[in-house]
């Protein structure tokens, strides 16, 4: 196939593939092979790892080594399973060891940061319902071969778990729970006036000699319709405290009018958590307006 710019042509081929061509599972998949390499078919091989996943997935293990970054990353983008506006792949999504797991361990060194992106965002579709198994292949292919792309891969997999405060993910980047700390909360809005700021400040104690890396985030338990609460975690701050130090923070949150969420006025909570530890929790009240 000669290389195009017209992306509107190859999306329409593509396509048609996809939805004319299932009942020629090896002309279609090479048809798609090659549009790859013009415009990601992405979507379209879905349809056929659907209805042919042992064939799909033993070409997809052929695909992988081939020269072209394109097709290397279309067998990881293409199987992910949870790719946005694509038909879900549920068989893969439940069993990662004995579907594409051992795909995306061939692609993780990949040269190209184009598919080890992939690779990273295949993970991160995982680890929302098989943390631990994502955290333990994570943690074999971190000590294999250790460089600065396999660092920023593994961060940008673990996004999700790393903002959930998962412990094992913490622990793989650096951040465990072995730790004495204290907190101690100071200046805060005991009551937030409707569209004001709520504005809080805690102080972090080390009480061992040795310094410690932490990541500290807050969590907001809005006061939802119908009196329940729903939680919402918020990235903080990366620090590190020394041995038998204190460090303060110092943060505003807003409650503006926002399209993405609805106040209701009422108890609100706040809850500190570092490394995925919960240490200190207080309560504040949202105004009417």
């Amino acid at each position: 196939m000669e290389a195009t710019t017209n992306r509107f042509y190859i999306t329409s081929l593509s396509a048609y593939i996809s939805n004319r061509g299932l009942d020629h599972f090896d002309l279609s998949t090479e048809a798609l092979y090659k549009i790859t390499r013009c415009f990601t078919s992405e979507f379209d091989i879905r349809p056929f790892i659907l209805e042919y996943p042992t064939e799909s997935l033993s070409l997809l293990k052929k695909w992988e080594k081939d020269p072209n970054p394109h097709v290397r990353r279309l067998v990881s983008e293409g199987s992910r399973p949870n790719l946005p506006w694509g038909k879900k792949l549920h068989f893969v999504a439940e069993d990662p060891e004995n579907t594409t797991l051992p795909l995306l361990t061939i692609l993780q060194d990949d040269p190209s940061e184009y598919v080890r992106r992939s690779v990273a965002n295949h993970l991160n579709d995982f680890a929302k319902t098989k943390a631990d198994i994502v955290v333990k292949h994570l943690k074999k292919w971190q000590k294999r071969k250790p460089s600065k792309d396999k660092d920023r891969m593994i961060s940008h997999a673990l996004r999700t778990l790393i903002k959930n405060g998962h412990r094992g993910t913490l622990a793989l980047i650096g951040y465990d729970d072995d730790f004495e700390l204290s907190i101690s909360f100071q200046n805060y809005t005991k009551e937030v006036s409707w569209g004001g700021v709520f504005d809080f400040e805690f102080i972090i104690t080390n009480k061992r000699t040795n310094s410690k890396n932490l990541i500290v985030d807050y969590i907001i338990g809005f006061q939802k319709k119908g009196g329940k609460v729903s939680d919402k975690v918020f990235k903080l701050k990366k620090l590190e405290i020394g041995g038998g130090e204190s460090n303060s923070v110092v943060k505003k949150q807003s409650f503006k009018a926002i399209s993405t969420r609805v106040y209701y006025p009422g108890q609100h909570t706040l809850v500190v958590q570092v490394n995925g530890v919960i240490l200190g929790e207080m309560e504040f009240e949202l105004k009417d307006k």
